[in-house]
């Protein structure tokens, strides 16, 4: 399963360096690279919510959560990339919860879920036992209600639409 982090990781890999792209992480860093891409010297002490280093570029900015979660709340983030255990054909999202399992807290993804202007979510298409995530509707506890605009996972990337989803790319075979 890609996991929330790892889904932020990976979208950020895609991204060419020397791009200006503001981005808000779990760990409040501001326009951050991971030190492969940006080929800076590794600071141990920096690291994000994955527990890989990284290094800062020039106009970096590190924000305590208050900070974040206000900026998140008052809508000034434009996207965020999240990961899911499943999405429902009208952009419900769900990513918080498995019903049983212990959960310490729901971290900041309803907030960013219904705080950003986009929201895309990286998946797996399937489970390890071959049921689609992509669903007509959502089986687990729901982070947001129609808050997806795309989904990208494994196999195919799709939009969601008023009229559900539509897909728009996929690999071949």
């Amino acid at each position: 399963m890609i996991d929330q982090v790892l889904a932020r990781e990976h979208f950020f890999r895609h991204v060419p360096f020397g791009k200006i792209l503001k981005s808000q992480m779990p760990v409040q860093i501001d326009k951050r690279r991971h030190h492969r891409l940006a080929g800076h010297p590794i600071d141990a002490d920096l690291i994000n919510a994955g527990k890989q280093t990284i290094t800062t570029v020039p106009g970096s900015a590190f924000f305590d959560s208050a900070m974040s979660f206000g900026m998140i709340r008052a809508g000034k983030v434009d996207l965020t990339v999240l990961g899911a255990m499943e999405v429902s054909q009208w952009g419900d999202i769900a990513n918080w919860k498995i019903p049983g399992k212990l959960v310490k807290g729901m971290g900041g993804a309803m907030d960013l879920a219904l705080g950003a202007k986009q929201l895309f979510v990286m998946m797996e298409l399937l489970t390890k036992s071959g049921e689609p995530k992509l669903v007509e509707r959502c089986s687990y506890p729901l982070t947001a209600l129609g808050a997806v605009d795309r989904v990208y996972t494994d196999l195919a990337t799709f939009h969601i639409t008023a009229r559900g989803v539509q897909a728009v790319d996929w690999v071949d075979g």
